[in-house]
């Protein structure tokens, strides 16, 4: 199976915020690896966000507090040759939001 490889383009805003959740998740980057290199072979994977945008897509990944993995949500378009990601939501994974007890 000969699957298209399209360019992942992303916002600034996109980056700035990956950049800022770098130092809290230390594997933000592998799970942001994983949805890119799926959204660039199969962009068509997202849930189109509705009928006023149907060219924008949602794709996400729950957080897994039992490994410590955050959780990220897309937003995107693409065509023959990108995916244009939009903007992101990088969610903290359970184990995070607990909160100690006394």
């Amino acid at each position: 199976m000969n699957q298209r490889m399209r360019t992942i383009v992303e916002e600034q805003i996109v980056q700035e915020k990956i950049d800022s959740a770098r130092k809290k998740f230390k594997r933000l980057d592998d799970i942001y690896n994983g949805l890119s290199w799926r959204l660039s072979r199969e962009p068509e994977s997202g849930v189109s966000i509705g009928k006023r945008s149907p060219n924008i897509f949602l794709a996400k990944i729950d957080p897994a507090g039992d490994v410590d993995l955050p959780g990220i949500l897309v937003i995107y378009s693409y065509n023959d040759d990108h995916v244009n990601i939009l903007d992101m939501r990088i969610d903290a994974p359970a184990s995070a939001k607990k909160k100690p007890q006394k």
